[in-house]
């Protein structure tokens, strides 16, 4: 336990302090600091000393003042909370974990301890414990939005959306104008079965109108013509890292000089890895803005002169559509990151093609314009070192498999009703599904149980849980014969790599692009025989394809190249039609102002 302050340190301290809450940051940090040099164990000093770094911005010194806090004095429950928030926040999920139990066991009934316990939990895979420490958080603080909200996701990542929905509609009604309850709620909805295209797309609108009615706009500025000089176009993401949103942006920005682009990157993750290192060459500036906050960022975008600002997110995780509702940037897009509007008013337009959003209903769904690219919206870049091609294993002797390595959100009730359909009717295949929850026993215990409830035969179904290295990820696909996809939020990445592994997916078609992704894929590829309209046409082509041994060993032989052939993979042909399509964007928008 820390040793009492003396007084006069201790006013000290509440001077420094004050400072801080009014927002007088500098005063704050010439405060604490200089009191930390005659008390350097002070260890309150050293926690007012981290939030007001972390307040200007200074995240790694907060987090360091923070370790020091800790240390001097093991009982603080503020430090060690922050401490934990602070870990978490760059993605050190198992070490904010370890700091959050002792923060739980010196406070066991604190809300706001159990709540980020909980956050962090569920960010671990600890799925299961997670809901029953946020379950014990909602008993103990009925009002925090928080607590609902994370609750809620846990519940999603297991795939129980319909107990996941109230959850995260409540957090709504607690906070109305936070927009990250609104992004949880939106995202979540493309998951559940029970909701439509047509209400998504009313909710997106109710979020668009609270963001037009509370987010102030920068003065307007009005787009000039290039005049042989370069476009300057703005990429806003937090998944600037070992993320598949980089991994499918990679492949734009090795042409966009080429085509007289000039690429900006302004990354809202506190995570950096080798794919960031490795992209980060192909940007004019790399600006790291995850502790500015959305003014500062598009203060920054304004001063960068950008033409057009390209939102890379949605409603994901880490989003800076606040950034895009102040307007910095007269032409403003969304692409790639979020499968369907933002709602914002302020975003021009949505970068999609004709498969994934058909032309007519699609359009009524969005709040922006949408240019559809005759390329097909994705270029996949694979892994480097993938493992090669094996065999259909049916062929090696093993029992015919299907396999889904997707996400357990996107395992709907429909999905799982369907597989399970589909494995009555194929009495001589099994399943394997694979996912990194698994790998948790009670997480795998409370899949389990769907799929119980749904009536698959447990000794043909093989869950399997985190492997180490994409190199064995993509290895597992040796496994499986058959790949299938979700519905109705398709696999982009998941599809993508059975494919360049060589085996064929099934997709089923819905009405919306969360259910389209894979119609898109699999019709540049030619393979829209594989394309189910509906649920018994799903099924048969499944069966089909399982009992077509030739045909699959064809498929395999030929997946590569099929690949590259289609401009799938390579990328070439789909950059140089985005970044045509942005500029005409951006050469339209200086038309109609100049009128």
């Amino acid at each position: 336990m820390a040793r009492p302050l003396d007084p006069r340190v201790q006013r000290e301290l509440v001077r420094a302090d004050e400072a801080r809450r009014e927002g007088r940051l500098a005063e704050a940090e010439r405060l604490v600091r200089g009191l930390l040099k005659r008390e350097p164990r002070a260890a309150l000093a050293w926690t007012v000393l981290a939030k007001t770094l972390a307040a200007r911005g200074d995240l790694e010194g907060s987090e360091a003042a923070y370790v020091r806090a800790v240390a001097l004095d093991p009982e603080g429950l503020d430090a060690r909370v922050n401490l934990g928030v602070s870990l978490a926040g760059r993605g050190a999920a198992r070490e904010a974990a370890e700091q959050l139990r002792a923060a739980a066991r010196l406070a066991p009934a604190h809300p706001i301890v159990l709540r980020n316990l909980g956050g962090v939990l569920r960010a671990t895979g600890a799925l299961a414990e997670a809901i029953t420490v946020l379950g014990r958080t909602i008993a103990l603080d009925g009002g925090d939005p928080g607590a609902f909200t994370n609750l809620g996701l846990a519940l999603s990542s297991l795939g129980r959306h319909a107990e996941a929905l109230p959850h995260l509609e409540r957090a709504v009604v607690l906070a109305p104008h936070e927009p990250l309850y609104h992004d949880n709620l939106l995202m979540l909805m493309h998951y559940d079965d029970s909701c439509s295209a047509d209400a998504i797309a009313a909710a997106h609108r109710r979020y668009g109108a609270m963001m037009d009615a509370r987010v102030p706009r920068l003065p307007a500025v009005a787009p000039q013509r290039l005049a042989g000089r370069p476009l300057r176009v703005g990429f806003v993401s937090a998944d600037l890292r070992r993320h598949s949103v980089a991994f499918f942006l990679e492949p734009l920005l090795e042409v966009a000089a080429q085509v007289s682009c000039v690429s900006f990157a302004y990354s809202a993750s506190r995570i950096a890895d080798d794919v960031t290192a490795r992209i980060r060459p192909y940007f004019s500036d790399f600006r790291e803005v995850a502790a500015l906050d959305d003014a500062a960022v598009a203060a920054l975008v304004r001063a960068d002169a950008v033409d057009v600002l390209i939102d890379l997110g949605g409603h994901t995780q880490g989003n800076r559509l606040g950034v895009f509702a102040r307007r910095p940037a007269p032409v403003q897009m969304t692409y790639l990151g979020y499968p369907n509007t933002t709602g914002l008013t302020t975003i021009d337009y949505r970068i999609s093609d004709a498969w994934s959003d058909p032309p007519g209903r699609a359009d009524a769904w969005h709040s922006e314009r949408l240019i559809r690219l005759a390329s097909g919206f994705l270029c996949y870049r694979p892994p480097e070192d993938s493992p090669e091609v094996a065999p259909p294993p049916s062929t090696l002797g093993h029992p015919p498999t299907f396999g889904s390595f997707n996400a357990l959100a996107k395992l709907s009730e429909h999905t799982l009703a369907l597989w399970a359909r589909l494995l009555r009717e194929t009495p001589e295949a099994r399943l394997l599904v694979k996912q990194g929850f698994l790998s948790d026993p009670e997480s795998r215990a409370s899949f389990e149980m769907r799929l119980a409830q749904h009536g698959f035969p447990h000794d043909r179904v093989e869950l399997l849980g985190h492997v180490a290295g994409l190199d064995a990820h993509l290895a597992a696909y040796a496994r499986v014969d058959v790949a299938l996809d979700s519905f109705p939020y398709h696999g982009t990445t998941t599809t993508c790599d059975a494919l360049w592994m060589g085996v064929p997916v099934v997709t089923r078609a819905g009405e919306a692009h969360v259910s389209r992704v894979g119609v898109s894929l699999l019709s540049r590829l030619g393979m829209e025989g594989q394309i189910a309209a509906d649920d018994d046409a799903y099924v048969a082509c499944a069966q089909a394809l399982l009992r077509d041994e030739a045909q699959r060993v064809s498929l395999r032989a030929s997946a590569r190249a099929r690949l590259g052939e289609s401009g799938l993979v390579g990328g070439d042909v789909v950059a140089r039609a985005f970044f045509a399509a942005i500029r005409a964007a951006y050469d339209d928008a200086v038309d109609v102002a100049s009128r």
